[in-house]
């Protein structure tokens, strides 16, 4: 089992995926989703793994689609 806390002032949840608020410059990064992680107590011989898996999206100069429509088809609020 484990405790984690998130950054939700940056970041938003929506149907168990996190979407960051704004959109980043190029060679910019955001603030971190997870501020803390920590395992409690596992018996010997296990350990706690965190996978993190991320995706972006253009959010300036998209021709068929705007950012804020993307952002709501990834989250599945939108078809």
């Amino acid at each position: 089992d484990y405790t984690i806390s998130l950054n939700t002032t940056d970041w938003t949840e929506n149907g168990g995926y996190y979407y960051y608020k704004e959109a980043i410059s190029p060679g910019s990064s955001t603030d971190a989703l997870i501020t803390e992680c920590k395992e409690l107590q596992y018996p010997e011989g296990y350990t706690l793994q965190v996978t993190i898996i991320a995706e972006g999206i253009q959010s300036t100069g998209m021709d068929a689609i705007d950012a804020q429509d993307a952002f709501a088809i990834a989250a599945g609020t939108k078809t």
